[in-house]
């Protein structure tokens, strides 16, 4: 981040105005506004408003050197600590299912146990991919302060978004209610094992529940 000096001098220069003229329209001596932009001293605050006011910036401008426009495109802190937590979940998920993998299907070749299946291909993959998608949206929120300003259509996305992940992350549910439920008629049991497995073969419908849902429920 470049100093309040080095903001002044680069915006003074930017509008073609020497020390001397910026010092007279402010009331204090060349050699203040050369040590402001030299780093020895810094303005005081009334005196960073009157030369916001010269070159007609905001403050913020002036101390960060970063344009009003630009910053108010920053999203919610909130967004970007859920980013980096989720996004750290992902990555140490996935590195421990490319660990495990191996181990877990050795084992699961010589007990066939179903819980263990389960827990991996139901709960455990879509965990993984949802906490992706989750911490993706919120830095990109955070990063391009984008949301929906419409809150019916946010209602909207949150409830697709609901509607995808109880088809997709929750889908062990349905598979309960498939074998269980209408195990008395095959044809149905059939159409909900080619469904089950369409919807945890296809990541990218996992992804989307979470894309939906946060930018459903994120707002300024």
């Amino acid at each position: 981040m470049t100093s309040v000096g080095e903001n002044i001098k680069k915006t003074r220069n930017k509008i073609g105005i020497t020390q001397e003229e910026l010092a007279e329209k402010i009331s204090v001596t060349r050699q203040a506004v050369s040590n402001w932009e030299n780093g020895k001293t810094e303005p005081d605050i009334e005196t960073l408003t009157k030369i916001a006011q010269i070159f007609d910036i905001s403050i913020d401008e002036l101390v960060d050197g970063i344009p009003k426009d630009i910053k108010q495109l920053r999203g919610k802190k909130t967004h970007l600590y859920i980013g980096i937590v989720f996004t750290a979940i992902y990555i140490i998920s996935s590195l421990l299912m490319i660990i495990f993998k191996d181990p877990i299907n050795d084992y699961y070749g010589r007990t066939y146990d179903a819980v263990i299946s389960a827990l991996c291909v139901l709960i455990w993959k879509p965990f993984t991919i949802v906490s992706g998608g989750i911490g993706i949206s919120a830095l990109v929120s955070y990063i391009t302060g984008y949301y929906l300003k419409n809150r019916n259509l946010r209602i909207v996305l949150t409830i697709i978004g609901i509607i995808i992940f109880i088809f997709t992350t929750g889908f062990f549910i349905i598979e309960f209610l498939g074998i269980h439920v209408f195990r008395w008629l095959s044809t149905i049991h059939f159409m909900f094992v080619r469904l089950y497995i369409f919807l945890i073969e296809h990541p990218i419908l996992h992804v989307l529940a979470p894309v939906f849902i946060f930018f459903g429920l994120a707002k300024k």
